[in-house]
């Protein structure tokens, strides 16, 4: 079976478990994101804004999680990775307050974009900072579970930035910021506090510059550096129609309300539940298969939902199959990138592979938004099944000019 030689077995934290407290670092970033997927989203869409230009908005807010491995360097020399958790809540709560008040019409898109932008690139100090966090703290069995409880907590995130959609009917703009400000803060400033209490700040081994280079150069240099890399940058356990789908209301004959409960309450929690689910069952069979199966069922699933009815009970069945095989492809990959790292670098190897991860999040909405607007949601369907297909094709074809085994993977702690 093969091994990743990036993980050391023998060096496991002394601390004990606390998976569960990364939840709220995976809810904060995704309240915000998702309310740029979900609520701006919807109401560019209903304001006849084209889905193409929707979609730059969602690119914008995936576009720095690509480049974080540019700050990730200096995220493993200052080592402080939990105050630097606290600066991407802080300003991911205050971008929260601005996309709020932000006018949500294609007018306002040259306000909404940069906004979105500096949500992706709040998001990116957190992902860097506590998957760095994850391999400092746990032990390495435990790093998948942190994985899903991660994921779940975007499930969360997601499902609550839906509830702020149905809220803000009735809320003014300040009131919708303000409850965006709440919900994308006070979780995980209360995750830190609780983290502070229950492990204490150590001083961890000093990593220079040079350290860091070096230890990522000579990971991604290994055959399991390099698959993991080509996991990474494929189109595989992944879906553009998740990434479209608070857009995709009208097509479905969904009102803003059922889409927020929808698009972003059903899927998210459904997303939850399959980052959890996902997380548990990937530790038996291993992370790699995961990540084939996911894609293998994501795929299917968009040829299915072409014959879904187009009505509100067909766009709940969409969204919550979207959203529970993306939360158990969301485990499989975090659950991979965890496997992977080493501790001194850690931040920057895992931002090098959630940037090659995030480079599908730049270039698919634009297609498959093209695809919707040539061919509607047929067109949109097909392209995000055939990109699944193609990209596992890839895949295959890197394990084997690696020679690694596509499906085989470490056993976390084995």
């Amino acid at each position: 079976m093969e091994r990743n030689l990036a993980l050391d077995a023998t060096a496991e934290p002394e601390y004990p478990s606390r998976a569960w407290l990364f939840l709220p670092f995976g809810l904060s970033p995704a309240v915000v994101i998702g309310y740029v997927m979900i609520a701006v989203s919807d109401a560019l869409s209903r304001a006849a804004a084209p889905l193409s230009s929707v979609s730059m908005l969602v690119t914008a807010a995936f576009l720095p999680a690509t480049l974080m491995f540019l700050w990730a360097p200096f995220i493993d020399i200052v080592r402080q990775r939990r105050r630097w958790i606290l600066a991407g809540v802080l300003l991911l709560s205050a971008v929260a307050a601005g996309l709020a008040m932000a006018p949500h019409t294609e007018a306002g898109l040259p306000l909404l974009v940069p906004l979105a932008a500096l949500a992706g690139f709040g998001y990116s100090l957190v992902s860097a900072a506590q998957k760095g966090l994850a391999v400092e703290l746990l032990a390495p069995k435990r790093r998948v579970a942190a994985a899903g409880w991660a994921g779940a907590g975007s499930g969360i995130g997601l499902a609550a930035s839906g509830g702020v959609l149905v809220a803000s009917a009735s809320l003014s703009p300040p009131g919708t910021a303000l409850l965006l400000v709440a919900l994308a803060g006070i979780p995980s400033l209360v995750s830190l506090a609780l983290l502070e209490r229950r492990i204490p700040r150590h001083a961890p081994d000093a990593a220079t510059l040079r350290d860091v280079f070096t230890d990522t150069r000579r990971l991604f240099g290994t055959g399991p550096g390099r698959l993991t890399l080509a996991i990474c940058m494929l189109p595989i356990g992944t879906s553009a129609a998740f990434l479209m789908l608070g857009a995709l209301g009208p097509d479905f004959q969904s009102t803003a309300a059922v889409v927020g409960a929808l698009a972003g309450t059903a899927r998210s929690l459904a997303m939850a539940a399959g980052a959890l689910l996902g997380a548990r069952f990937w530790l038996r069979l291993g992370t790699k298969s995961g990540c084939v199966l996911s894609t293998l069922a994501l795929a299917a699933f968009s040829l299915l939902a072409l014959a879904v009815p187009k009505t509100p009970n067909g766009y709940a069945f969409v969204v919550c199959g979207y959203g529970f095989l993306s939360g158990a492809s969301l485990s499989a990959l975090a659950g991979i990138i965890l496997e992977t790292v080493e501790q001194r670098a850690s931040s920057t190897q895992a931002s090098v592979l959630v940037a090659a991860g995030n480079l599908e999040n730049v270039y698919l909405p634009p297609m498959v938004g093209i695809a919707h607007d040539v061919a509607g949601l047929t067109g949109l369907l097909l392209v995000d099944s055939a990109v699944g297909v193609g990209g596992l094709l890839l895949y295959l074809l890197c394990a084997r000019a690696l020679h690694q085994h596509p499906l085989l993977s470490q056993r976390v702690g084995g």
